[in-house]
C-alpha cells in the first residue's frame, strides 16, 4: 500500500526499481535482491510480514521475513556498494505500551513477536551503519490507512467493508487508542526524507510519520458508520492480549527537520478512502478475510 503510492510520487524525479512479492520477488532470495539493488543509490525497505496478528499466528515466518529479510537487504548493500543509503520502515509497536505522547527517543519495549522483529530490524540497521558505514534511517509508522490495495482484514478497511454491507462492525476491545495516519501524508513524508538524504541534510536517523492525534476504535467505528450512512451496529469482541492498546506519536522532530506534518484529518481521510471504491461491487462481501502475503521459504 505504501510502496505503490510512494513509487508514483518518486517516479517524478527518480528512477525506481520495484521489488515486490506480487511481482515474483522475495527478499529471502539473495540473487534477486542483488540484481535489483545493483546500480541503486538508495533502498526504501518496506517489505515485511506487516501485521501483529499474522506474526502472532506465524512467528517463525515473521522472524524469517522481517529479520532475515532485513539482513539480506543490508548484506546486499554491504557487498555491492556500502554507499547505498537505506530507509527502513519500522512501527509504533517497538515502543510497547504508553499513555503519554511518544517521542522518537523514548525507551523501546516490544510486547509481541511483530514488534520484536521490527526492533531487530532497527538494531541491524544501527549495527550495519556502525560497523560497515551504511547510512541507515528508521521511520516509524502508526496505523497507516487509505490505499485501495490494503490488506482488507486490517481495522480500517474491515470496518468500512462491514459498514457498506450493513454488517456489525466487530471491535476487539474498543478503548484502544491509536494514531491513524493517511497513506498520502506518510508517502509525502518519505519523499521529503529522500530529498533531504539526497542533498546530505537529513540530520536524524529516526523519524515519526504520525499525526500526533489519538482516536480510539469505538470513535473510528462510529465515524465510519456515519460517513457510509450505514445501519450497522457495533459488536464488541474481547481484546487481544498481545496487542498494544495505546499509542499517540509526537511528530515535532519530523516537522522541524523535514518540514512535514500530517494534513489529512481522520474524517477527511476516511472519506477520501471511501471514494476510491466506485461502487459497493468492488467491496468483497463477508466473509472477506484473506491470508497474509509473506514468503514461507
Amino acid at each position: 500500500m505504501i510502496g505503490k503510492m510512494l513509487c508514483s510520487k518518486l517516479n517524478k524525479n527518480h528512477k525506481i526499481v520495484k521489488f515486490d512479492l506480487k511481482l515474483g520477488h522475495d527478499i529471502l532470495r539473495r540473487s534477486q535482491l542483488e540484481k535489483a539493488i545493483k546500480g541503486c543509490t538508495g533502498v526504501i525497505h518496506l517489505a515485511a510480514m506487516s501485521r501483529v496478528v499474522d506474526a502472532h499466528k506465524h512467528p517463525l515466518e515473521s522472524v524469517k521475513n522481517n529479520i532475515l529479510g532485513t539482513a539480506n537487504v543490508l548484506e546486499c548493500i554491504r557487498t555491492i556498494n556500502p554507499k547505498i543509503w537505506c530507509i527502513y520502515a519500522s512501527s509504533r509497536e517497538v515502543y510497547g505500551e504508553s499513555r503519554k505522547k511518544i517521542k522518537e527517543s523514548r525507551a523501546l519495549n516490544p510486547i509481541n513477536v511483530y514488534a520484536v522483529t521490527k526492533l531487530s530490524g532497527e538494531w541491524l540497521m544501527k549495527t550495519y551503519e556502525k560497523n560497515y558505514g551504511i547510512v541507515c534511517y528508521r521511520v516509524r509508522f502508526s496505523n497507516v490507512y487509505g490505499g485501495i490495495n490494503d490488506i482488507i482484514d486490517r481495522v480500517t478497511p474491515r470496518f468500512i467493508i462491514q459498514a457498506l454491507h450493513g454488517k456489525d462492525l466487530t471491535v476487539n476491545g474498543g478503548t484502544q487508542t491509536f494514531d491513524f495516519t493517511h497513506v498520502d501524508d506518510v508517502t509525502d513524508g518519505i519523499v521529503k526524507l529522500v530529498n533531504k538524504i539526497t542533498i546530505g541534510k537529513a540530520n536524524s536517523k529516526v523519524y515519526h510519520f504520525v499525526t500526533g492525534r489519538g482516536t480510539n476504535l469505538m470513535e473510528l467505528a462510529n465515524t465510519i458508520i456515519k460517513i457510509t450512512n450505514s445501519k450497522s451496529k457495533i459488536a464488541k469482541m474481547p481484546s487481544r492480549f498481545y496487542d498494544v492498546e495505546h499509542f499517540i506519536g509526537d511528530p515535532s522532530l519530523t516537522r522541524k527537520e523535514l518540514n512535514w506534518e500530517a494534513k489529512i484529518s481522520l474524517e477527511k481521510g476516511l472519506k477520501k478512502y471511501l471514494s476510491l471504491f466506485d461502487t459497493h461491487k468492488k467491496m468483497p462481501p463477508p466473509p472477506y478475510f484473506r491470508q497474509a502475503r509473506f514468503s514461507k521459504k
